[in-house]
């Protein structure tokens, strides 16, 4: 079965960033992984912090992608240093059971975390989006914070409040944020296509 270029936000691993070697057209890295890369071929498309890259050299273990600077200054990449700890996925495979929400890999904006509870369950994660991507996010909705499908338990203006079960803080590298962590964040593709849809009939009415 071929992949179709779709995540869903369940990370199958982490990685670790080596070799960030930034140039004047972008960043190019190394990606560090026990997960089996057997499946993945050169030009094959993988998610990084939920940005999707295209794999350009791989080992067994370890795999190189560039970042143009466009995604550079859309996401947290340009903050990579060696043994930065980054969220894996591979693409949707026809057939493929869908566990969380489509996820395109299109990084919309970065985050900051404003606020982190910790309770004896998870952690309650409160998060600063710019306020234009606000409109896209709805109570009990999904989004994808570094690549992980989440359900919105809040939204509060620009400060939208996400609660994390142990697994996932466990299995992914939002258990290492702090208080000020800057995150990528994608907002629900189905939210931005009712909004063109409706501003087309709008405008011919």
């Amino acid at each position: 079965m071929n992949y179709i270029g779709m995540f869903t936000g369940i990370v199958i691993g982490i990685g670790t960033i080596i070799s960030p070697t930034p140039s004047k057209n972008g960043l190019e890295y190394t990606v560090n992984t026990n997960i089996d890369l057997s499946q993945i071929k050169i030009g094959d498309s993988v998610s990084i912090d939920g940005a999707c890259h295209s794999v350009t050299e791989k080992t067994h273990n370890s795999f190189k992608v560039f970042s143009s600077q466009e995604t550079l200054t859309k996401t947290i990449i340009s903050t990579y240093k060696p043994d930065t700890i980054v969220n894996l996925e591979f693409p949707l495979r026809a057939g493929d059971f869908i566990g969380g929400h489509h996820v395109t890999g299109h990084i919309d904006c970065i985050g900051v975390t404003e606020e982190i509870i910790q309770d004896d369950n998870g952690k309650i994660i409160k998060i600063k989006i710019p306020q234009e991507f606000t409109k896209y996010v709805v109570y009990k909705g999904s989004i994808a914070i570094n690549g992980v499908s989440l359900t919105v338990n809040k939204v509060n203006e620009n400060i939208i409040e996400l609660y994390v079960i142990p697994i996932t803080l466990e299995k992914t590298n939002l258990g290492g944020l702090v208080e000020g962590s800057k995150i990528n964040v994608e907002v629900d593709i189905t939210a931005k296509h009712i909004e063109k849809l409706l501003a087309g009939h709008i405008k011919a009415d």
